[in-house]
């Protein structure tokens, strides 16, 4: 096995710019890290395509502004490869869904311009809906058997989860408390607001980095026009610390590529010597 790309999605930014974005199931790759994807445009879908990048495939996007949208007839269609183990593997023709519409790409920017001004970094986590089973799975009972199982997280896929996307989301947190029985229990639920991609789906990990909480998609609600995707709301519950999706890795953040990026710094006073001036960190100017 050589891998395989799902999700393949076109999500328009600007009228000079798009996202063509996919989600790389690397099960059966010796070096997932050094599989690439070669992504090719053409203004027709059936031929003249030119090869305009390679990224890494667990990137999972790429950004594209180099198309000119301003003409609502103006169509970009693209093919992936899959570059895993010495093996190709062709994937498309996509194209962005809906209409090219200038009001709609209107409110995505309006909508990314809020997000970089108000929004705070998240890893997103799409869940593996195919691929290999884990050995957790019983085939019988249609269900991960093990409920804390450290290999699949409880998806009954191995990795349990697509790499992570770094980008910029609004969370408004609630405690909800629920009676069970003589007790309280605390139930944290969130309210998500996120751009056009990655596109969410109930069941993904959100982890907020600054706060290092985790919460588990429940519902997403799509804002479309002219069934051009415009942004996404979404609802979550936090996780509890002992739940698996805990355990699910880390990357090194500041070597992601994020989707979006904040247009400020957070200036977190964090140091301060002898009543000189706080002292910032390096940490403290990434601006992601």
């Amino acid at each position: 096995m050589a891998g395989k790309l799902d999700g393949i999605v076109v999500a328009k930014q600007t009228n000079k710019a798009q996202i063509v974005g996919w989600r790389f199931i690397p099960f059966g790759v010796a070096e997932p890290a050094a599989a690439k994807v070669k992504v090719w445009r053409s203004a027709s879908p059936d031929s003249g395509f030119e090869q305009i990048a390679t990224v890494p495939a667990l990137k999972g996007w790429f950004f594209d502004e180099d198309v000119d949208l301003l003409n609502r007839w103006s169509v970009y269609y693209y093919k992936l490869d899959l570059v895993s183990d010495g093996i190709t593997q062709g994937y498309g023709v996509v194209r962005l869904e809906g209409v090219n519409d200038s009001i709609a790409a209107g409110l995505v920017k309006h909508r990314n311009t809020y997000l970089r001004l108000a929004g705070i970094p998240v890893l997103v986590y799409p869940y593996l809906a195919a691929g290999q089973r884990c050995s957790c799975w019983d085939a019988v009972l249609r269900k991960s058997t093990v409920s804390d199982c450290g290999t699949c997280y409880g998806t009954g896929f191995l990795s349990g989860y697509y790499s992570p996307i770094l980008t910029l989301a609004q969370v408004g947190v609630e405690a909800k408390q629920n009676q069970v029985g003589e007790r309280i229990e605390q139930e944290t639920i969130v309210e998500l607001m996120m751009s056009n991609y990655p596109v969410l789906r109930p069941g993904d990990v959100v982890y907020e980095i600054d706060a290092g909480r985790r919460y588990k998609v429940q519902a997403v609600t799509p804002s479309e026009k002219s069934r051009m995707l415009i942004g996404q709301d979404a609802l979550g519950y936090g996780l509890q610390s002992t739940d698996v999706e805990h355990n699910i890795p880390i990357p090194e953040i500041d070597k992601l590529d994020p989707v979006l990026i904040r247009k400020y710094s957070p200036q977190r006073l964090v140091s301060s010597t002898d009543g000189e001036a706080f002292n910032y960190s390096s940490f403290d100017q990434t601006r992601y």
